[in-house]
């Protein structure tokens, strides 16, 4: 399913952009959604119905989980954050809040508070080459602290704020949360501060571009359409822990080796609409274009697709009562 967002002016610059957010420090505000949960059950809750081994977290920790329904669908893919005394779920854009009503569900007897915490912070996406020094700079010696698996609670110039690293296919992924009410100011703060660092806010077009050509799946891939193993996030699974909603789908497709479909990036040579597309092989039903954008007149895109249509036949997919060709590209 393809989501529409906001239609929006494509920037002249995207490839600037790009750069970037590859080569400099770019950074980007995505509308992540904050739930905050309190209570003693929160982490024995959030262990039993997600994917990945939370249970023995311990306070300034962090990781990711996906949230599944029975069927090994998403619901989430979240980063699960042990502030102090309580718990932070950062997720997609979710207007309608379907984590949280999700959450609530399953709550039956357990201690635990839900709070929706979205309107009050914004999450500040960092990345590229430059992007470790450039937050050196900006958070001093707390920084130098910082790995894969922990958080980071600093007040900074006056700015409270939750700081952490995320990798993901390769690429590393700064995250920084602020209070919506010092946003702008903190912006202010951080351009103000770039010294010889190549440090800029890019569009989310920008950012999408730069998702596609990494495989990074994003709101159009983790849907109910999609399980875990076709998208390439089974690494954000416990295949150890026992128990989680989704759990026997999960572990009957690996145990098996029955996944069908995998995440692939597409190239058209020519510029499309940026819709989903089904996509064909020699007639039949193989898949379909999850994102896409033009840039430079070319359409690329992540698809995905069943994996015994990749060796043979070329894909295309039907536009305009025509078969418009599709190249398989691999990912930067």
């Amino acid at each position: 399913m393809f989501i529409e967002t906001e239609k929006r002016k494509m920037p002249e610059n995207i490839k600037e952009e790009y750069n970037l957010l590859r080569y400099g420090a770019g950074a980007v505000v995505l509308e992540e959604n904050i739930i905050k949960l309190t209570g003693k059950d929160t982490l024995d809750f959030i262990h039993r119905v997600s994917t990945n081994d939370v249970k023995g977290l311990m306070p300034g920790a962090k990781i990711r989980t996906l949230f599944l329904n029975d069927k090994g669908r998403f619901v989430d893919r979240t980063i699960f954050l042990y502030i102090t005394d309580f718990f932070w779920l950062v997720g997609q854009n979710d207007p309608d809040k379907k984590l949280l009503s999700w959450i609530n569900k399953y709550i039956i007897t357990e201690d635990i508070k839900t709070e929706d915490l979205t309107n009050d912070y914004k999450v500040i996406t960092i990345t590229g080459q430059q992007s470790a020094s450039y937050l050196s700079l900006i958070f001093g010696q707390e920084f130098t602290s910082l790995d894969d698996k922990n958080l980071i609670v600093t007040q900074t110039s006056g700015f409270d704020t939750v700081l952490f690293r995320c990798v993901e296919k390769g690429q590393t992924f700064y995250k920084v949360i602020v209070k919506s009410n010092q946003y702008n100011q903190f912006v202010e703060y951080l351009n103000a501060n770039k010294s010889v660092f190549d440090f800029g806010f890019v569009s989310d077009e920008a950012f999408k571009y730069y998702c596609i050509l990494h495989g990074l799946p994003g709101r159009n891939e983790i849907t109910l359409e999609f399980n875990p193993h076709e998208v390439g996030l089974t690494d954000e699974i416990s295949f150890t822990k026992g128990c989680y909603i989704g759990q026997e789908v999960i572990a009957r497709l690996d145990t098996y080796d029955k996944v069908q479909k995998k995440l692939i990036g597409v190239k058209i040579e020519a510029n499309m609409p940026e819709k989903s597309y089904d996509i064909y092989n020699s007639g039949e039903f193989a898949g379909i274009i999850t994102s896409g954008i033009n840039v430079d007149g070319e359409f690329y895109g992540l698809a995905v697709v069943k994996k015994k249509y990749l060796d043979d036949n070329p894909l295309y997919i039907s536009y305009e009562g025509k078969e418009v060709e599709i190249a398989v590209r691999n990912f930067d």
